[in-house]
């Protein structure tokens, strides 16, 4: 698949079948095999769940090989960025017919570019029904930070299909104005920036 200068999402849904495994044990075994095997050490590992009205979205597992990469697990109920693969990922699944299959499963890839940074990330997601709670699905995602190795290691980081959107952490601290999937209002980074005018205000006095 890394050697392909095409992204082929059916190749990754064939490896389920081949080695007759679920999508987490694949994703999760190939978080040791790409170090390894292809020295893609800068890579993440994600477990979603989310519910079917949408508002709810848990990391309930989570891998960082070399840093934290974003996005990362949050404390205080955070609305975490709906612009992310695998968030996005699960309310595809949880709208379409397919739902009433709890062997349906969506395979997708995505240029993550983190808000504010350089930082981007190309993004593998699989979605599929939680068959132990027929009101969730979970998608797990593996996150490789594009650098130099990346670029050389998987050829089809340059595929022109796969798409490229924005992202950040959570909405509350996203000072980005045009973001059409917003679900919570910027207050931290509003409290953030009152603050810091607070300050230049006493440093004036």
């Amino acid at each position: 698949m890394a050697s392909s200068e095409k992204w082929d999402k059916h190749t990754l849904s064939g490896l389920l079948k081949k080695y007759n495994a679920t999508p987490e044990m694949l994703m999760q075994r190939l978080t040791n095999i790409l170090p390894k095997h292809f020295g893609l050490k800068n890579l993440f590992f994600l477990r979603f769940v989310g519910t079917d009205n949408f508002s709810s979205y848990h990391l309930t597992k989570e891998l960082h090989l070399s840093r934290a990469h974003n996005p990362h697990s949050n404390s205080l109920n955070e609305s975490y960025c709906r612009r992310w693969l695998s968030i996005r990922m699960i309310k595809q699944l949880r709208s379409s017919s397919k739902i009433n299959s709890m062997h349906s499963l969506n395979v997708d890839a995505q240029i993550s570019q983190y808000y504010g940074t350089e930082d981007e990330y190309l993004c593998i997601t699989m979605a599929f029904p939680n068959i132990s709670n027929a009101q969730e699905s979970i998608s797990v995602t593996i996150g490789f930070y594009i650098d130099d190795t990346s670029k050389k290691r998987i050829k089809f980081i340059k595929d022109p299909s796969i798409r490229s959107r924005i992202v950040n952490t959570t909405c509350e601290r996203c000072a980005w104005t045009e973001c059409e999937d917003r679900v919570a209002p910027p207050y931290i980074i509003e409290k953030q920036k009152k603050n810091e005018d607070i300050q230049n205000v006493l440093n004036q006095l």
